[in-house]
This record gives structure tokens, C-alpha cells and sequence, in this order.
């Protein structure tokens, strides 16, 4: 079980170095890392604690709901929702 002592303290580990994200629909996604310095510098001067965050907004406004049954968003419909 992990201590909570120094849960405010950001470990180098998470965010340095050259990464590999798994994903379901696509092959793996290499992060080569060479900008973690400088997202590193701005975090720590700029913005709270990563830990904090419950939800992080999306940077574009969504979608609506997708007609397509089982779906929230569908490509064709985000599509046609933006271009118009």
C-alpha cells in the first residue's frame, strides 16, 4: 500500500522519459518525450497538483450524442456537426 505522506510531491517516473501508450483501436502510440522537461517546468510553476484534477474539460466543445445505438460520439456525425 502506497503512503499518502508524500502525495503532493510529483514523481520524475510519470512523466520523463520515452513512453509507450496502449490503446484498444489502435496500435501503441510512442511519446518519444523530448518536450516532459518543459511540460515538467510549466506544471510545477503554473498549474495544481495532477492528483488534484476530478476532471480534465476536453479542449474542443463535444459533440451531441451520437444517433448510433451503444454510441456517445460517431466520426461521421462529429464530422457534420463542425463543418456546419
Amino acid at each position: 500500500m502506497l503512503s499518502k505522506t508524500h502525495d503532493d510531491l510529483l514523481d520524475l517516473e510519470d512523466v520523463i522519459g520515452k513512453r509507450f501508450i496502449g490503446t484498444r483501436l489502435h496500435s501503441n502510440i510512442n511519446h518519444p518525450g523530448r518536450d516532459a522537461m518543459a511540460a515538467l517546468e510549466v506544471m510545477s510553476r503554473f498549474a495544481v497538483n495532477p492528483k488534484w484534477l476530478i476532471y480534465l474539460p476536453p479542449t474542443m466543445s463535444p459533440t451531441e450524442t451520437s444517433r448510433e445505438p451503444g454510441l456517445l460520439e460517431h466520426p461521421a456525425e462529429a464530422f457534420a456537426y463542425f463543418s456546419s
